[in-house]
């Protein structure tokens, strides 16, 4: 690979370093110092053309190297495309001659296999055996083994779940007669007081149907007294308005209060009083 080489940007290290180590010593003595406030301006306007100019060549150097990485990975993909299916083709041949010698090795365990696989209640054929090597058969082994004892052991696990269910269940019946005999007992107990209570609810009912009817009886008879004295004191009282009406007719009779002459009277109220003024003459101006 080319190494890389600085001198191909402009301006060179040696001059970017130089124009740097210039410019650190430039600074502004106050607000008023236009001489140095335009060195810095022109100072930092170099070094930005500087920069503007390093970050343009290192942009067209880094096109040209992606540029060769793209070239470089295409060759190498036609040239491993022209040798791999070959060196495929070859290993598959291997492989094939391999597998055919493991094949007659494995013809010698096959009986030993066999005989582990039964003693774990599995059964395979001879050519699913014959394709596994020593490492996968262990494995393949290994599992079926442990799915042999977790069955085992759920089975195991069944039983004991079905003895214990049974006594259980014998319990359980146990119990449900010992209940329906104490149900039965206390149904009968229940009863006995339902009966004592609902004939002690129903004396209790009679007696106080009984109040109930003497009661509205007697609030019937008040209730009647009531209604005749309330009805004499309204005959009474229609009597006192009667006579209070036929005295106030006489009175205004008797000082000549008609109909005729009664645009000549005033009639005024005051407390229980009744006032009548009369009119004395009238005169027209």
């Amino acid at each position: 690979m080319e190494k890389l080489n600085i001198e191909k940007f402009s301006p060179t290290k040696a001059e970017i370093t130089a124009l740097a180590d210039r410019c650190k010593e430039l600074s502004i003595q106050g607000i008023d110092d236009k001489a140095g406030y335009n060195l810095v301006h022109q100072a930092r306007m170099e070094l930005k053309t500087a920069r503007v100019n390093i970050q343009k060549t290192g942009k067209e150097a880094r096109a040209e190297a992606l540029k060769y990485q793209k070239a470089v990975i295409a060759l190498e993909k036609d040239l491993i495309a022209i040798i791999e299916p070959t060196e495929r083709e070859l290993e598959e041949k291997q492989k094939e001659i391999d597998l055919k010698k493991e094949m007659i090795k494995r013809q010698e365990l096959l009986p030993e296999r066999k005989e582990k696989l039964v003693a774990i209640n599995c059964e395979m054929n001879d050519e699913f055996l014959l394709v596994m090597n020593d490492v996968e058969f262990d494995r393949f082994f290994n599992q079926k083994k442990e799915e042999y004892l977790y069955e085992q052991e759920q089975k195991q696990k069944a039983e004991q779940e079905r003895i214990e269910a049974e006594k259980q269940k014998l319990e359980e019946e146990k119990r449900l007669e010992q209940a329906r005999k104490e149900a039965a007992e206390q149904a009968r107990k229940e009863a006995e007081e339902r009966a004592a209570r609902e004939k002690a609810e129903y004396e209790e009912k009679v007696r106080r149907e009984k109040e109930e009817a003497e009661r509205k009886a007697k609030e019937a008879e008040e209730r009647k007294i009531q209604e005749e004295q309330e009805r004499v004191a309204q005959v009474k009282a229609e009597q006192e308005k009667l006579e209070k009406q036929k005295k106030y007719q006489k009175f205004l009779k008797d000082n000549g209060y008609t109909e005729v002459t009664k645009d000549d009277f005033y009639i005024a109220r005051q407390d229980n009083k009744i006032i009548l003024y009369k009119k004395i003459s009238e005169l027209t101006i």
